[in-house]
């Protein structure tokens, strides 16, 4: 299959540029390890969302909203009015796939029922 560099909607490619932007941009002001917390930044008119997937982060992120939006707002040239902080939901692992049970040899089978007389005599 060919391999694309590009989304083929130019709309949905820019959204995710703009994002992946702010999200960086904002990772870089609060000084933000990408590996230790997820923070992503959704900028929709009048409003810029932060989302993460930390409860304790966002209580963090609450107490620097202002900082955060007056940084945005200076940097990008833009004129957003409120900043909010949303939690993300969890992300489950799938559940473990059950592993194929091979059947005892007959040789384990007998010495097994042998026991299991030994123990029913005792």
């Amino acid at each position: 299959m060919k391999q694309l560099k590009k989304l083929p909607n130019t709309y949905l490619y820019e959204s995710i540029k703009n994002i992946d932007k702010l999200s960086g941009e904002v990772r870089r002001y609060l000084g933000v390890n990408p590996k230790q917390h997820n923070l992503y930044v959704l900028a929709r008119l009048p409003t810029i969302t932060l989302v993460v997937d930390s409860p304790i982060f966002a209580t963090q992120l609450r107490y620097q909203l202002r900082d955060i939006l007056r940084h945005v707002n200076t940097r990008f040239l833009s004129e957003y009015k409120n900043i909010n902080v949303k939690l993300a939901p969890p992300i489950t692992p799938p559940p473990p796939a059950e592993k194929a049970r091979k059947e005892l040899s007959q040789s384990v089978k007998d010495i097994l029922a042998s026991a299991r007389e030994a123990l029913d005599k005792e």
